[in-house]
């Protein structure tokens, strides 16, 4: 069985996902960085996601997005700027030993 492109998988999956990205990831992911005053050029952040997300998917990758809760980690004034670096790495580090464990 070999792989094609198919315009129905396109609009049945990949639309459907896009707008789930879109909803709860990258307007979240924006409005928690406004709320700390940072102001993310939509254009130019939106390009360089969907770019990464096509690049990503020829190797079997996942989509790349503006995470709400990794936004609000690196904006945190609680934690500094050291703390929020910190508590990224610790988050991706232990989301790469999960998807290992379930993919294993």
């Amino acid at each position: 069985m070999s792989s094609h492109f198919d315009w129905q998988a396109v609009v049945g999956i990949a639309v459907p996902l896009w707008l789930v990205t879109m909803a709860s990831q990258n307007v979240p992911g924006v409005a928690v960085l406004k709320s700390f005053g940072y102001e993310t050029p939509w254009r130019p952040t939106l390009l360089t996601t969907g770019i990464g997300t096509v690049v990503g998917a020829f190797a079997g990758g996942h989509a790349i997005c503006m995470a709400a809760i990794s936004a609000a980690l690196a904006a945190a004034i609680v934690l500094g700027i050291g703390g929020a670096f910190w508590a990224l790495v610790v988050g991706v580090l232990l989301r790469l030993v999960l998807v290992r464990r379930t993919t294993a």
